[in-house]
């Protein structure tokens, strides 16, 4: 694997939306075509060296300077646990289409929801419209940095907390290398001390799948319903 994006967030004086930040390899941020924010992008938090969700906005589409050679992608976001995260949906990117209109962002999402009960889910969205590939539960995060990764290699997907599969689904939608993004929404804190910031996020092109089991801990819970807000 080549890695093409490492941002770890840090600004040494005042706060800075993202537009005005550059990380250390390939994460100068643009806003999408798709972004509705209207300008309430995402906010480096230069206190803690964080990003978090900007204000009273949704739809906050964000994608990195750095340029995938190929389709077969890994990020890696480090989520740091905060009561007071602003994002109720946050999200990452694969295989993003930065170049569609208002409200069309297309591209792999893994999403963490922010609720009384936090999950995780993983969509396919095209031009919008948005299809759930699975789901999981994650009842307590580590009061620690912990490292989310997100894989799109061929047709399988896969995401991981830690070291363990939550989510494993199959899908051929989208093929394009597109760009490497992340994706806040619903300035709101539903669950105080289930919120999630980026403390880090990492972008890989040319990757592997690991080895290892191929099943979620949990079964998907997809079946259910829940409202769509990506």
């Amino acid at each position: 694997m080549a890695l093409i994006l490492n941002d770890t967030f840090t600004e040494g004086g005042a706060d800075v939306t993202i537009l005005s930040h550059t990380g250390e390899t390939g994460a100068t941020w643009a806003a999408a075509a798709s972004d509705t924010s209207g300008g309430n992008y995402p906010v480096v938090d230069a206190g803690v060296d964080e990003l978090t969700s900007g204000p009273t906005a949704s739809n906050q589409h964000m994608y990195a300077s750095a340029a995938p050679a190929n389709a077969n992608q890994k990020m890696t976001a480090t989520i740091r646990r905060r009561a007071s995260s602003n994002g109720l949906w946050s999200g990452i990117i694969l295989r993003m289409d930065h170049t569609a209109g208002p409200g069309l962002l297309t591209g792999y999402v893994l999403f963490h929801i922010n609720a009384a009960t936090p999950y995780f889910r993983l969509y396919k969205i095209v031009a919008g419209a948005g299809t759930q590939l699975g789901s999981d539960y994650v009842t307590t995060l580590p009061a620690a940095d912990t490292d989310v990764d997100f894989y799109a290699v061929g047709s399988e997907l896969r995401a991981y907390l830690g070291s363990t599969l939550m989510i494993s689904a199959t899908d051929s939608a989208i093929t394009a290398a597109g760009k490497l993004g992340v994706r806040f929404s619903d300035y709101a804190v539903v669950g105080a001390g289930n919120g999630v910031n980026f403390s880090r996020l990492q972008g890989w092109d040319s990757a592997t799948l690991p080895t290892g089991a191929a099943w979620p801990r949990r079964p998907s819970f997809s079946m259910y319903s829940f409202p769509d807000e990506y």
